[in-house]
Parts: structure tokens; C-alpha cells; sequence
């Protein structure tokens, strides 16, 4: 934290790793373990999301939601009684809503 007219300022420093990989005959990258560490796949069957933007042949990759403990944290929001939500039923709401 650094003092700078007499205000507060907080220094966040972000790494860039960039790592070289090779592609296999099958097609197939294996990413080095510094990225792995730092998108947090610690395990076999770890997913990731990937997101191709074809103007700039950029690849961005993240770890993919866990779907499981998403669902266990809005479990925890929830009314202890409270009825499961059902998309369809939620669409038909907000399309009810927008019809308005």
C-alpha cells in the first residue's frame, strides 16, 4: 500500500505467463504446469471454457463454472421450503414481464 497525498492507493500487479506448446498428431496441447497452477486445474477431468475471437485469432481460456457448487451456494439463498425454480416457469415470467 503506498501513501500519496496523504490518500491511500493500493497496487495490484498482475503476471503475464506466456508459454509455448506443441500441437500432436492427434491434435492435442498439453498446457504447462505454471498455467495449469494459475487457471487452477489441479486434477484429472478439470474442464475449461474456450472462447475463440476469430477477428484477432485470440484464444482466452478459464477454468469452466462448477455447476454442482454453484447450485449448492444458491441452495443456501434459498428459503429452506422454498419450491425448485424451474426455467420454463421463469421464462414464462420474464416474457410475461416484458410483455407489460
Amino acid at each position: 500500500m503506498y501513501v500519496i497525498d496523504k490518500k491511500y492507493y493500493i497496487c495490484y500487479i498482475t503476471y503475464m505467463i506466456q508459454k509455448s506448446v506443441v500441437m500432436t498428431s492427434k491434435g492435442t496441447f498439453t498446457l504447462p504446469a505454471t498455467v495449469r497452477k494459475a487457471l487452477g486445474l489441479t486434477k484429472a477431468g478439470d474442464k475449461l471454457m474456450l472462447t475463440f475471437h476469430e477477428q484477432s485469432s485470440v484464444v482466452e481460456l478459464k477454468k469452466a463454472p462448477d455447476f454442482a457448487a454453484i447450485q449448492e451456494e444458491i441452495a443456501q439463498l434459498l428459503p429452506a421450503n422454498a419450491p425448485p425454480l424451474e426455467l420454463k416457469k421463469i421464462r414464462e415470467q420474464r416474457h410475461q414481464e416484458r410483455q407489460k
